[in-house]
């Protein structure tokens, strides 16, 4: 999965494989540790009690939630 963040959007790149993992687990995690030890995490997730989808940051985590919706995959 790649994330690219650009002006006020976030946007999520994910291949096949992560597609297969989003339906048997209901996320895909990534992590990015920089030289410094520094680590920053994105999460794509599957939510069955939201209608939109959402993202959060929280402590160099970005959380970005679907709702359960067949059209995603």
């Amino acid at each position: 999965m790649k994330l690219r963040l650009e002006g006020n959007s976030i946007r999520l790149r994910v291949r096949k494989s992560d597609i297969n993992t989003l339906q048997k687990d209901g996320k895909i995690i990534e992590t990015l540790t920089f030289p410094d030890q520094s680590v920053f995490n994105y999460q794509l997730l599957i939510d069955k009690s939201i209608t939109e989808i959402t993202a959060q940051l929280s402590n160099a985590f970005i959380f970005v939630e679907l709702p359960i919706d067949k059209t995603y995959y």
